[in-house]
């Protein structure tokens, strides 16, 4: 049975759905792109939280745990998938690549190809641009930074990315390629190709290569190697 992007992130986010009771101010925070950072342990955590003032900790801790910038290079990210990637009345940030951007960072190259109406294709190459650490700050993960595809992506002083604009065609094809320096270290592969269907009259964005199950598995990895570890037991 084929794991579809729907099904994937009703996973991701269900037990921040059954948290939700008790709380106010973030009853929906578990349905936020922050949240897509989520490891397996802290979602387990978050189904136990029943209070707004409980909550406020947890979300606290768990954005200090992943350096400064971290907040602010999410949310750039998120602002620019609402702007790149919106399908149908989906807000970019939801769709799979939103969530791809969000979590991988920035591809090294783009390949845009439109089914119809006009066979319209657009290629666009993010590589080569300025050292991205800049834009939050920059320096490495121990600094407190947000370095490499962890940077503010398409943000403030940022070129990278600006060119990926939505192709105007109700199909198209969208290929993504990780290239050395971008690939998220956790991954431990020198390159990564990520081809999507993006279906503008149905609204949805899936994955055809790998396969569903794959990605998921690729994001949940560079989730958990920046997720705070748990000391050895003595």
């Amino acid at each position: 049975m084929r794991l579809t992007q729907r099904t994937a992130l009703i996973l991701v986010l269900a037990s921040g759905v059954l948290s939700a009771a008790g709380l106010t101010k973030y009853k929906d925070w578990a349905s936020t792109p922050e949240a897509y950072w989520l490891s397996k342990a802290e979602r387990a955590e978050w189904a136990t939280i029943d209070s707004d003032s409980a909550a406020e900790t947890f979300v606290t801790k768990f954005r200090a745990a992943r350096g400064g910038g971290f907040a602010a290079a999410i949310q750039s990210r998120v602002a620019f998938a609402d702007k790149a990637f919106s399908v149908g009345k989906k807000k970019g940030s939801q769709t799979l690549r939103g969530r791809v951007l969000i979590i991988f960072g920035e591809p090294t190259n783009v390949d845009e190809a439109g089914t119809a109406p006009v066979g319209a294709h657009e290629k666009m190459d993010v590589a080569g641009q300025a050292a991205i650490a800049a834009d939050t700050g920059g320096g490495d993960r121990a600094a407190g930074g947000m370095s490499n595809q962890y940077s503010n992506a398409g943000g403030p002083g940022s070129d990278s990315l600006r060119g990926m604009k939505p192709v105007d065609v109700p199909k198209r094809q969208s290929k993504w390629t990780y290239g050395a320096g971008k690939v998220p270290p956790a991954l431990k592969v020198p390159s990564l190709t990520l081809n999507f269907a993006v279906d503008s009259v149905k609204g949805t964005d899936e994955i055809t290569s790998p396969d569903a199950a794959k990605l998921e598995e690729q994001l949940q990895t560079v989730v958990e190697s920046w997720a705070p570890k748990t000391p050895a037991a003595k």
